[in-house]
């Protein structure tokens, strides 16, 4: 499977000078996303595109090619694909639809797809997909509207939409992810979401995985991977098609069947799945995922510049099933020792800690003193704040974070002019949010997944 993610020669099948259709949209991401292999467009009627030389068929290709996209119409893939095994191409990622997802006739041709693979044809991505998107190797289709970051992180996913994909990731950008490998699996005609769970959960630069969801054509094995992968890494899911018009709508999307969500929740929830709601929770929960650390138990400890902020929090861990223990009088006392001098009012130091409008033009080392005495007494921080987000504190809470090996969670004061400190953030292992609430949320579900980790991996050490 790495020659699909870090191939080194690309063929675009029904490559195009015109850049709005299909392969001229493909050819101009691979070209503009500065892909270091070689790229060899196809098209039986255009000589040169873009300075590049064509070829009429992929027979004609000189070299060997890796993968091939398939940007032709349904009814001349078969030809291609046969032409592709011939050339003994590894991959194929037909982006083209027209197939399952559009009934009977659709069906059979996906079969005869299927056929050609498994008889030593390419192995297939979709059909009715958006394909890769492998930022190590600047190998992108999957979002090929836009030019991405390429800067590799931790994080692979698989989705049966392209939609889902491509906002994964670009809503993932503006969080502060990076990804490591990305697939938009359409059909999963022939390579399958549980063919990528498996190879994700081997693959040493995959820390996090994340799927939507529409259809399984291998439950209990998806099932079965799951709960395996979990023990050692997280699995984030997002479910798409829980309603009636949902499962309607995912027939006609995917050509998959979304089954009963319910029995579909409950073996999520036995396997350590961590399931998620929409691309919201989704990244929510991706951003707190990608963070170093899990924590060993549910106490929380909040350090913050407002009272509202800190009852909203307060509010939210309780729901969540958090616990924000008192602190100690003494923690208090050492606590006080630091905030008396520069604070106005006398603070809150109980927790959550409410330090009210710190009166000093450094409030960095305040913070950072403060925090080390509540990260003495709880399993994770979470600390609120309106100073201005950058580096040097950053490097403060990287410190404190690094010190008591627990995790800090971040929201500020006005995040709308904090988006990028937030990113910045998120970057250094620092997971942000814009609300207490969603902020709570995460840190409840790092909690329940660190939890079921621990006891998964005593059992099996039993």
């Amino acid at each position: 499977m790495d020659l699909l993610f870090n191939p080194s020669s690309v063929a675009i099948i029904g490559a195009s000078k015109y850049e709005k259709s299909g392969g001229g949209i493909l050819l101009k991401s691979i070209l503009e996303g500065n892909y270091q292999g070689k790229v060899f467009p196809i098209n039986k009627r255009e000589s040169e595109i873009k300075g590049l030389k064509v070829y009429p068929s992929i027979l004609d290709v000189p070299h060997e090619v890796d993968v091939a996209l398939v940007a032709v119409p349904a009814s001349g893939s078969i030809e291609v694909l046969n032409q592709c095994k011939e050339k003994g191409v590894r991959f194929a990622i037909v982006h083209t639809s027209g197939f399952g997802e559009l009934g009977d006739g659709g069906k059979e041709l996906e079969k005869q797809l299927v056929k050609i693979a498994r008889s030593g044809g390419p192995r297939i991505i979709g059909p009715n997909c958006m394909g890769v998107f492998s930022p190590g190797s600047r190998f992108n289709t999957a979002i090929p509207f836009v030019t991405p970051e390429f800067e590799s992180g931790s994080i692979s996913f698989v989705g049966q939409s392209g939609w889902a994909t491509e906002n994964t990731i670009l809503h993932g950008h503006e969080r502060g992810l990076h990804f490591n490998k990305v697939v938009s699996i359409g059909n999963q005609s022939d390579i399958g979401i549980e063919d990528l769970l498996e190879y994700f959960a081997f693959d040493h630069d995959t820390k996090v995985i994340g799927c939507y969801v529409e259809g399984l054509r291998r439950p209990k094995e998806f099932v079965k991977l799951a709960a395996e992968i979990s023990r050692l890494k997280p699995v984030v899911v997002w479910k798409g098609g829980k309603s009636n018009q949902g499962v309607a709508a995912v027939r006609s999307h995917t050509g998959s069947l979304a089954g009963n969500n319910m029995v579909f929740e409950a073996a999520m929830k036995s396997a350590g799945v961590i399931s998620v709601r929409n691309i919201d929770e989704l990244t929510d929960t991706l951003v707190a995922m990608s963070g170093p650390l899990l924590p060993a138990g549910n106490r929380v400890g909040m350090l913050s510049s407002g009272g509202a902020a800190s009852v909203a929090c307060a509010d939210a861990c309780e729901t969540a099933g958090l616990e924000l223990p008192r602190l100690s009088v003494e923690a208090q006392q050492e606590m006080k020792k630091i905030l008396l001098p520069v604070a106005p009012a006398l603070p809150d130091t109980a927790n959550p800690v409410d330090v009210g409008w710190i009166q000093t033009p450094d409030q960095i080392p305040v913070f950072y003193e403060c925090l080390n005495i509540l990260m003495d007494h709880v399993d994770i921080g979470l600390f609120m704040t309106f100073m201005p987000i950058n580096e040097e504190l950053g490097n403060a809470l990287v410190k404190v974070r690094d010190k008591h090996q627990k995790p800090i969670f971040v929201f500020p004061g006005h995040p709308t002019r904090e988006r990028s400190g937030m990113q910045l953030l998120t970057r250094m292992g620092i997971p942000a949010y814009t609300l207490p609430d969603k902020a709570v949320a995460s840190i409840a579900a790092l909690v329940k997944y660190s939890g079921k980790k621990n006891r998964a991996t005593e059992a099996w050490n039993h």
